[in-house]
């Protein structure tokens, strides 16, 4: 099983030494928005073993686990980050997370096109429908979906999940 890791990454001795320990891939957050220069770095060492993880709210990125609001829009971000070289970005619409309300489409499709790169999906998903719907906009370089509550919740099953989201 291979193990990323993420969370509190904010300079290039903590990135190198979860390398070093192992880490398949080295998720990085807060950083993107307060030290782009570290991205480029990391792009540089680690190629595809690190992504970006992106949390927004009403379009805007949130740093420092969500407790911050920037001034950077999630679209402008995420097109700072393919123009790096970073190979997969973390979306998470924290105005949506935990809601199981459903994913915000329009704006997962806009962020997904200012990227242009693998994106991982999280945030509102509550059922087979939202799995498909983002599924639908592999496209757009949609390549996982990450399901949490609505598992936890009986919602579905993982395995109606999976299916879900590789059917064509």
């Amino acid at each position: 099983v291979k193990i990323q890791a993420g969370g509190g990454i904010r300079d290039f001795d903590t990135a190198e030494a979860f390398a070093e320990a192992g880490a398949s891939r080295i998720v990085v957050g807060t950083a993107a928005i307060e030290d782009p220069e570290l991205i480029g770095r990391l792009v540089d060492r680690h190629a595809d073993g690190m992504a970006v993880s992106v949390d927004a709210r009403n379009g805007m990125v949130m740093t420092a686990g969500w407790t911050e609001t920037s001034e950077t829009r999630a679209v402008d971000l995420m097109q700072r980050l393919a123009l790096t070289g970073v190979p997969a970005v973390v979306y998470t619409n924290v105005s949506v997370d935990g809601t199981l309300q459903g994913p915000d489409i329009p704006n997962l499709e806009a962020v997904a096109r200012a990227f242009g790169g693998d994106v991982i999906y999280s945030g509102g998903v509550g059922s087979i429908e939202d799995v498909r719907a983002v599924a639908r906009l592999r496209h757009r370089g949609l390549r996982g979906v990450i399901v949490g509550r609505a598992l936890y919740l009986g919602r579905f099953t993982l395995r109606d999940a999976i299916a879900a989201a590789n059917a064509r």
